[in-house]
């Protein structure tokens, strides 16, 4: 029990969340309140089911994310505001699902979320007991060109990621186009056109329009470029699509990855897992574009970034109390990644919790929030 809450979620997949006594009530998806249709729906639908449910909201939650729509439209009710990481919501919406107390070791892999340091978060390693989060491990950041397109243009990804790979260096970067134009050929639907992959690549070295991100999101979408899978998503997430369609027609043909975890090292405080090694060797079996390699490659992915869950969580929790673990993001959309992570997270001997009830991408975070909003009220009451 608790003050009354609204969650104003996040701007994709926008949903909001009302909270009054033990009851949450999700709102409907609203798609990108980018719109100005979702918007007025999305604050319409708001009032009305806050009418509706007899909700008096004293506290009202938003994401970090300081341009999102749905923080202005938090802001702009006048009303007492908490803001919230955006990957702590996600493991949130597991802990309100399960109803879950205590501390927990989140995992959010997702596309994109506003860091309180400035940067891009998305594959994350989270302690979350509460109100409180704290930042335990990481995948290996790397600068990121292109903007809000790289999330369509895997190319761009793949590039930034081949870039951070190689190393610095006028050979380095000579080496990166390389490989891209081995990976993804000219004739490629939407491969880059002539001179593009060097202007980003100029960009990048320069420092010029580029963002730091620890994205998962981004990395799957790297690693289906470099594939020969996907250079340009027509539609939202199909670079990360086909690169699972292609591991599960691996498994379909009875193949077993070998792969083992990616390096783990210690910096800034954190565990940080480093994908380059595994990136680069997925670029030579998408440079000789050879289609059963190219699926136990796509396994292979997938069986890397699981054994890094499994053994990420395993080293944080050597001389702690975890042993719940919590999975969220829209990464963990991804059937494969979930049952693998799952699996060897349960053979290890920790308790496993993800989405069931509301979707584990965006359309989730409003419940996350809501549930931090009144943890937070709760701990300060001393409650």
């Amino acid at each position: 029990d608790g003050p009354d809450v609204l969650a104003a979620g996040a701007d994709l997949k926008a949903s909001f969340c009302l909270l009054r006594g033990p009851y949450a009530y999700p709102g409907p998806h609203f798609g990108d309140l980018a719109t100005e249709a979702s918007y007025v729906r999305f604050s319409a639908e708001a009032d009305r089911m806050g009418a509706l449910f007899g909700v008096k909201a004293t506290l009202v939650a938003h994401d970090l994310h300081p341009g999102y729509l749905s923080t202005r439209y938090a802001r702009a009710l006048g009303r007492p505001l908490l803001g919230i990481q955006h990957h702590h919501a996600h493991i949130a919406s597991v802990c309100a699902e399960h109803g879950l107390r205590g501390p927990v070791l989140g995992v959010a892999f997702d596309g994109t979320g506003y860091g309180p340091d400035g940067t891009v978060w998305g594959g994350e390693f989270l302690r979350v007991d509460g109100a409180r989060c704290d930042r335990l491990a990481s995948l290996r950041p790397v600068a990121l060109a292109g903007g809000d397109a790289a999330s369509r243009d895997a190319w761009k990804c793949a590039l930034s990621h081949l870039r951070d790979a190689l190393g610095p260096g006028p050979a380095a970067a000579t080496e990166a186009l390389a490989r891209l134009a081995a990976c993804v050929p000219a004739d490629a639907p939407g491969a880059p056109g002539s001179g593009q992959a060097a202007a980003l690549l100029a960009a990048l070295d320069a420092g010029l329009g580029t963002h730091a991100t620890t994205s998962a999101g981004r990395l799957f979408d790297a690693a289906s470029a470099l594939l020969g899978l996907c250079a340009s998503s027509r539609y939202e997430a199909e670079a990360a699509i086909l690169l699972e369609d292609a591991a599960r027609d691996a498994i379909s043909r009875g193949r077993v990855s070998s792969a083992g975890p990616l390096p783990v090292s210690e910096a800034g405080g954190r565990l940080v897992a480093d994908p380059r090694a595994l990136l680069l060797r997925l670029a030579d079996v998408g440079a000789a574009r050879e289609p059963d390699a190219v699926q136990t490659a796509a396994l292979d992915f997938h069986e890397a970034l699981a054994r890094t869950v499994a053994d990420v969580v395993a080293r944080l929790a050597r001389g702690t109390a975890f042993d719940a673990v919590a999975l969220s993001g829209g990464v963990f959309q991804n059937r494969i990644l979930l049952a693998r992570c799952r699996g060897y997270l349960e053979d290890a001997g920790f308790r496993v919790f993800f989405n069931r009830d509301v979707p584990p991408n965006d359309g989730g975070v409003a419940l996350g929030q809501a549930w931090i909003a009144r943890a937070s009220t709760a701990a300060a009451s001393g409650t």
